[in-house]
């Protein structure tokens, strides 16, 4: 199988070309700019801190909306659910977006 791939400068999504198909590639969590909105896919990963996640409404099918960064860029807000969450770059990484 032949597997090209595109770059759209305008907005930094990959697509996938696979037999005619055109495919996004899903962005995680914190690749996300203030003021952009994803929908949660799925959380990544295993243990306390999925738990944690999807204890705290982080489940698939769930919109999150980026509210703004620390200024050092460590933690990040976000408004899930109608109310807002900080979570580290690293926990926020674990967290595809379709």
């Amino acid at each position: 199988m032949k597997r090209v791939v595109y770059h759209n400068s305008n907005d930094n999504d990959y697509q996938y070309r696979i037999r005619g198909a055109i495919k996004y590639m899903a962005k995680m969590l914190n690749q996300l700019k203030p003021g952009d909105v994803g929908i949660v896919c799925r959380v990544i990963g295993n243990g306390a801190v999925k738990r944690r996640l999807l204890d705290m409404g982080l489940v698939a099918g769930t919109p999150v909306k980026v509210q703004k960064y620390a200024p050092l860029g460590d933690p990040m807000e976000i408004k899930v659910k109608n109310f807002n969450l900080s979570l580290r770059k690293a926990e926020a990484a674990l967290i595809e977006l379709s």
